[in-house]
């Protein structure tokens, strides 16, 4: 069995994954050729936040495993990746959905000359035994990635890529650094420029994103007090499609309201934008603000608990007086 591999490591911020040719595997189990050097230990999507490792897949070589022969053929590339914390959209999209995307992206612009394209199949070994995630995880999952992912695999295909570009996100855990990577932002502009609705209309809105568990009353006060002044509409993001809420971010000018994971949505605002989170808890402005500087969009983070409410409405009025005079023909 031609068994090679190739070993892809990425810096800014680094990462590695690895494209084996003629990968068999069953459910969790790889098989290695006997001469195949390369460790399989990739990192799990965990490990930025927690020690140790976690590790999901065995590897077997050549003879070890009787059960892999006469395994079904697959065309195409398996890509094999696991997941946390997808009870939220946030970590769905930024965390996982995106990552994966961009190394399906850079296998297309590096890789395709080797057979690693089309068709892409993907499979998800682990949740790391998260309680919960969304029930409409696969359906956000196959509009970006063109696919569902599968739970169970069990056959040879062209090539298996496994590790992909975990630290390819925003905020990367409490154990790194917050800056700014300029391979991250490159390849979050081709994801928006992919996805994002491109006809935006003359009156923008302001999104507010409705929070029956995480309300803030400033919110409430601040958009009742200015709402014949700014153009505010209320949504609740998670009563709509994915691509209704493309279109709606979209045709927005940004993002006000209550902090929560519909801030992810910021990924799908048009350029130049606002992203405006209310919060008491100061350590998620960080999810939000990193994005908003990849994307290049105005961020302001109101926190109630440290500033009065003249100061935070000054602080508003500013970024919103400023976008509307802009916006003015």
């Amino acid at each position: 069995m031609d068994n090679s591999v190739v070993s892809i490591q990425l810096s800014e911020p680094d990462c590695s994954f690895a494209v084996w040719k003629n990968g068999r595997i069953i459910d969790k189990k790889f098989c290695l050729s006997d001469d195949n050097t390369i460790a399989f230990e990739q990192a799990s999507m965990y490990e930025s936040w927690t020690e140790p490792v976690i590790q999901h897949f065995e590897t077997v070589t050549g003879e070890e495993e009787p059960a892999f022969s006469n395994l079904p053929m697959h065309s195409g590339s398996l890509m094999v990746f696991d997941t946390w914390g997808t009870s939220s959209y946030y970590h769905l999209l930024i965390d996982h959905i995106i990552p994966l995307w961009a190394t399906k992206k850079y296998l297309e612009l590096n890789y395709s000359k080797d057979g690693c394209r089309e068709p892409f199949s993907y499979y998800r070994i682990s949740t790391n035994d998260y309680p919960h995630e969304l029930s409409t995880i696969n359906v956000i999952f196959s509009h970006f990635m063109g696919s569902e992912f599968l739970e169970k695999v069990s056959g040879e295909y062209d090539n298996v890529v496994y590790g992909y570009l975990y630290p390819f996100r925003p905020h990367r855990g409490p154990k790194y650094e917050n800056r700014i990577f300029e391979n991250y932002r490159q390849y979050l502009s081709m994801f928006r420029d992919e996805f994002r609705y491109k006809s935006p209309t003359e009156d923008r809105v302001i999104l507010v994103p409705e929070r029956a568990d995480r309300k803030q009353k400033f919110v409430e006060y601040f958009t009742n007090k200015y709402k014949d002044k700014f153009n505010f509409k209320s949504v609740d993001f998670g009563k709509l499609t994915i691509e209704e809420q493309i279109k709606i971010c979209g045709q927005a000018s940004g993002i006000f309201g209550a902090e929560g994971a519909a801030f992810a949505n910021q990924v799908f605002l048009p350029d130049n934008a606002f992203c405006i989170p209310v919060c008491k808890e100061a350590h998620r402005f960080l999810f939000h603000e990193n994005l908003a500087n990849y994307c290049g969009h105005k961020f302001l983070a109101i926190n109630p608990r440290f500033y009065n409410k003249a100061k935070c409405e000054q602080q508003i009025l500013q970024v919103l007086n400023a976008f509307q005079s802009a916006a003015a023909p």
